[in-house]
């Protein structure tokens, strides 16, 4: 069995660095997310302050996995019945799930009285066949992941520092 997780845990470390290493070649030559647009990388307009931020905001499920001065890898991780914390991502990011369950993505600004407020719910279902597979993600202003479902949701996060 212990030699099972050391497989599994090489194998998972394999592809996290040649992942980040491929993916902070592939920055240089693309500036497009899955729909298509732009991505933002004017971070002057992020006023945010630094407590929402993932590993302050919401230690419980997001753990530090690799960190240097041009990025973080992040492991998220949501169980059944769990509500995360809110909380942000100010870098650019890519994405890839590696255990799926039914989550609500709940989106939050600031109202007229500069509170946090709930603007937005969405129910996401991520199928087996979209797990593994990077996706380019914008920065994320306060949010919060609540999983529906019975089983673990968990992700990992590249998350660029310089824009």
């Amino acid at each position: 069995m212990k030699l099972k997780f050391f497989f599994f845990g090489f194998i998972l470390g394999g592809i996290i660095f040649y992942l980040s290493s491929y993916i902070i070649n592939k920055t240089k030559e693309t500036n497009v997310v899955k729909n298509n647009s732009p991505l933002k990388t004017d971070t002057a307009k992020w006023n945010w302050p630094d407590s929402l931020d993932a590993l302050i905001a919401a230690p419980v499920n997001h753990k530090l996995v690799f960190e240097n001065e041009e990025f973080r890898i992040l492991e998220v991780t949501v169980n059944p019945g769990q509500l995360d914390p809110i909380h942000t991502h100010k870098g650019e990011s890519i994405v890839w799930g590696v255990m799926t369950s039914p989550i609500v993505y709940n989106t939050f600004d600031l109202d007229s009285n500069n509170k946090l407020t709930l603007i937005k719910k969405d129910t996401i279902i991520v199928k087996p066949e979209e797990l593994n597979k990077g996706i380019r993600e914008n920065p994320e202003p306060p949010h919060s992941v609540e999983n529906i479902g019975k089983d673990t949701f968990r992700l990992y996060r590249i998350e660029y520092k310089k824009q």
